[in-house]
C-alpha cells in the first residue's frame, strides 16, 4: 500500500542523487499539489507542481526514487541563490496534454484458488502460490479474505502469506473481535473491515459504518496500536465515508459492486457518477481511496480511470481468466489495463 501526501499539507517524496549516477529525469507522483509550486533542498530543485496538479520528481536516471518523507517546511518554497536559477512555473497551453494519472495499483486477490482447493478438500491449488505468481507478474498487494466460516482461504494460508509475500498483503475481514485478535498476531500490512454474512454467496454491500462508528473505532484503534493499517469497505455514501474518517481508518475500499451489476448504460454511468463523487469526498476528508468488487476485463477501465482511486483489488474476474491463460498472464493483462487511457505511460 503507497502512502499519500496531500496538496493541502505540501507533502511530496524527497528526491536524492546517488554518488555517481549524476544523470537525472522527471517523472510523475500520483500527488496532487497546487499549479507552480516547488521544493527544493538548498538551490536544488527536487519537484515541481506541473499545471497538471500533479508533483513530478526530479529521480537519477539509475532509478532510484527518494525517501519517502517529506521535505523540511523550509524547503517547501524555494530559494536559489541566483535570480537566473529561479524556477518558473509551467504555464497551460494549448498544447498541454490531459492531465495524466499514474497507473492504479493492483491488489490480486487469490481468495477462489482457495475455493477450487476447498471445493474437493484438496491440497491444490495453494493460495499461497498463486500469490507468488501474481507478485512475479508485478502485483502490487495480495489481498485474501479471512471469512468467519472459513469457506476458502484458511488460517494457515494467511500464516504462510504472512511469512512469504514480499508485496503488501491486505486481510479482509469481519469486524469482530476475535477476528481483530487474529489480525493482531498475524500482522498484515492492511486490514479491510468488511460485512460478512454467513448465507451470502460474496459480499453483497459495504459495511455499514456510520450506524456502529463507537465499536469499530475502538477495533480500528487496536490494529493500529498493532502497526496495522486500516481500511474499510463502504458504499460511496458521504455519510459512510464521513464515518470512516471518524472511526480512525486511512483507507476507504468503494464497493463497485452496483457499478459492476448494472444493466443498461445509464444504470452504469449513474453508479459510476456515484463512485466519483465518492473517491473526490473520500479524498477530500483526507482518506486514500481503493475499490473494488465484481471488476473484470470489460469494465474495470472507467474505475481505473476515476480522480482519486489509487488501488483496485480483483479477485474473481482473476482467477477465472488465470484458468484459461495461467496465472501470470491473466495478472499481467489485468494489470496493463489499470493504466487510464490519457496517461502516456
Amino acid at each position: 500500500m503507497v502512502g499519500k501526501a496531500k496538496s493541502g499539507s505540501g507533502e511530496i517524496l524527497q528526491s536524492l542523487a546517488l554518488p555517481g549516477c549524476a544523470a537525472r529525469k522527471w517523472v510523475p507522483l500520483p500527488f496532487e499539489c497546487a499549479e507552480g509550486q516547488l521544493a527544493c533542498v538548498g538551490a536544488d530543485v527536487v519537484a515541481k507542481c506541473t499545471n497538471s496538479g500533479y508533483w513530478m520528481e526530479h529521480i537519477d536516471e539509475c532509478g532510484e526514487r527518494g525517501l519517502a518523507q517529506p521535505p523540511p517546511p523550509a524547503h517547501h518554497r524555494c530559494a536559489p541563490a541566483s535570480p537566473a536559477a529561479h524556477a518558473v512555473p509551467m504555464q497551460p497551453s494549448a498544447s498541454t496534454p490531459p492531465r495524466p494519472k499514474p497507473r492504479v495499483l493492483l491488489g490480486v486477490n487469490v481468495d477462489h484458488v482457495a475455493t477450487i482447493r476447498q471445493q474437493r478438500g484438496t491440497r491444490y491449488p495453494d493460495p499461497v502460490l498463486a500469490a507468488s505468481l501474481a507478485e512475479l507478474a508485478g502485483a502490487d498487494q495480495i489481498t485474501v479474505h479471512l471469512r468467519e466460516d472459513r469457506r476458502h482461504v484458511q488460517d494457515r494460508d494467511l500464516d504462510v502469506l504472512r511469512r512469504t509475500v514480499q508485496v503488501p498483503l491486505n486481510l479482509e475481514m469481519a469486524a469482530t473481535p476475535a477476528m481483530v485478535a487474529i489480525a493482531c498476531a498475524v500482522r498484515p500490512d492492511v486490514v479491510t473491515l468488511v460485512p460478512e454474512r454467513r448465507a451470502e454467496r460474496t459480499t453483497e454491500g459495504g459495511l455499514d459504518v456510520a450506524s456502529q462508528v463507537a465499536r469499530l473505532a475502538g477495533l480500528a484503534a487496536q490494529l493500529r496500536e498493532a502497526g496495522i493499517v486500516v481500511s474499510v469497505f463502504v458504499a460511496a455514501a458521504e455519510v459512510q465515508l464521513r464515518a470512516a474518517a471518524e472511526v480512525g481508518a486511512a483507507t476507504v475500499e468503494l464497493h463497485t459492486g452496483e457499478y459492476c451489476d448494472a444493466k443498461g448504460a445509464l444504470h452504469r454511468q449513474s453508479h459510476l457518477d456515484d463512485l466519483r463523487r465518492g473517491a473526490a469526498t473520500a479524498h477530500s476528508l483526507g482518506l486514500r481511496v481503493a475499490a473494488g468488487h465484481g471488476l473484470d476485463y470489460h469494465n474495470v477501465g472507467p474505475v481505473a480511470a476515476l480522480p482519486y482511486v489509487e488501488e483496485l483489488n480483483i479477485g474473481h474476474s482473476l482467477v477465472a481468466r488465470a484458468v484459461l491463460v495461467g496465472f501470470e498472464r491473466a495478472v499481467r493483462e489485468m494489470r496493463a489495463l489499470l493504466v487510464p487511457p490519457f496517461d502516456p505511460n
